[in-house]
């Protein structure tokens, strides 16, 4: 009785449309930004926008950097940390991988190699001594991650 007498659906229908309508601006804003950005060959600027989306792809990358070093550590042999940095290092030429460029993640992809491999060894998912060597528990996310994606 209290919520007819205080019209909750229809405040409830506004508040509704209200948030649809920011959200379609937002949409378009960033849309024409990035449009703006590309025909002009310059990386988008996201730093107006909510700071979540630069760093939940960031995190993203990283994560995905990680899982790739403990796959080459463990079904690739790859157990030399020179030989994993270099083969790290070609995959994190733009050149070679064109969705670093669309993500515009050039420069921070090589940064973030060397940081995943102390991160892998400080949460016990990696051996830093040489020869490096994925732990049970590095094995262990590697398989839940590859069952996972696919």
């Amino acid at each position: 009785m209290t919520s007819v007498a205080l019209h909750a659906p229809v405040i409830d229908t506004l508040t509704g449309l209200v948030l649809a309508l920011t959200i379609l601006k937002s949409c378009a804003d960033l849309t024409r930004d990035l449009i703006r950005s590309r025909r002009g060959g310059q990386q988008p600027e996201l730093s107006r926008y909510s700071p979540w989306i630069a760093d939940r792809l960031e995190q993203m990358i990283r994560t995905r950097i990680e899982t790739w070093l403990l796959y080459l550590i463990g079904t690739q042999n790859v157990t030399a940390r020179a030989d994993l940095l270099r083969r790290a290092a070609a995959a994190a030429d733009p050149d070679a991988n064109p969705l670093l460029r669309e993500y515009g993640m050039q420069a921070g992809a090589r940064a973030m190699i060397e940081p995943a491999i102390d991160q892998l060894t400080q949460r016990g998912l990696l051996l830093g001594a040489e020869p490096l060597a994925i732990t049970a528990a590095g094995r262990r996310q590697l398989q839940h991650t590859l069952r996972r994606r696919f």
